[in-house]
């Protein structure tokens, strides 16, 4: 489903699906600037969740023109239907919230990425990791004519 009005736009999805032969990929051996991966077939595994996200434009709220804020939270539970343990490739509970600024030649935005700690794991090939994980990522954008 997705709207947009006057200030803004967003967007919901919610998806459920069933796959034969699912590919995941687990990480096996930490290493220092690498991972190691390993790739298995799984006859039958499901996974589900749903995701809302939206944009503001800040703007008519008495911000300077072309400033918005975006974001997103989105939920998935994979599991592997022939031992009925969770799949370790599959992302918890995530957030991304960012602040970004458009003009018609240039841009930027900031964004934060928020992930949850997996609570639900196949603990027979994946070490959980002790603490959440969060990224920031600048983007400046440009356009020249």
């Amino acid at each position: 489903m997705r709207g947009k009005f006057e200030h803004g736009t967003f967007d919901l999805t919610l998806f459920y699906n069933q796959y034969r032969d699912f590919i995941n990929e687990d990480a096996i051996a930490p290493g220092y600037s690498e991972l190691t991966f390993q790739s298995n077939n799984i006859k039958h595994a499901t996974i589900k969740g749903g995701e809302l996200k939206g944009r503001l434009d800040l703007d008519t709220f008495g911000a300077p023109p072309g400033l918005y804020s975006k974001g997103s939270l989105a939920y998935a539970h994979g599991r592997n239907n022939d031992t009925g343990q969770p799949l370790n490739s599959v992302n918890p509970l995530t957030a991304v919230m960012g602040l970004g600024y458009d003009q018609d030649n240039y841009g930027g935005l900031l964004s934060w990425t928020l992930v949850q700690r997996k609570k639900l794991v196949d603990s027979s090939n994946f070490s959980r990791p002790t603490a959440r994980a969060s990224s920031s990522r600048p983007r400046a954008t440009a356009c020249w004519t």
